[in-house]
């Protein structure tokens, strides 16, 4: 089972880090046969949603957005570790069910 990953990007207006630069590093702690990112489509159920806001606004709209087990809002590299925790717990959760 392939878990998918919605990322959704805020509009940029005031950005403080380099938001492809953080995806790019939690997309390498995964194996890409087993997690899957993709830029998020609106009406979509997704398994988790990675929202890259690149300031502490948070103004990205996921309110057409969906995830069956929740969002996380990361606005600085910081966010990373939270990031790549979530998923694998995720992850060892799905296998569970299987």
């Amino acid at each position: 089972m392939k878990i998918i990953i919605g990322v959704k990007y805020c509009g940029g207006c005031n950005v403080s880090y380099d938001r492809t630069e953080v995806l790019k590093k939690i997309e390498s702690a995964f194996d890409e046969s087993k997690v899957m990112f993709e830029n998020v489509k609106e009406n979509m159920l997704y398994d988790y949603v990675l929202i890259l806001n690149g300031c502490l606004s948070q103004c990205a709209d996921i309110s057409k957005i969906n995830s069956k087990y929740g969002f996380l809002s990361i606005v600085s590299p910081d966010g990373i570790k939270e990031a790549c925790e979530n998923i694998r717990i995720l992850s060892l959760s799905l296998k569970e069910q299987i």
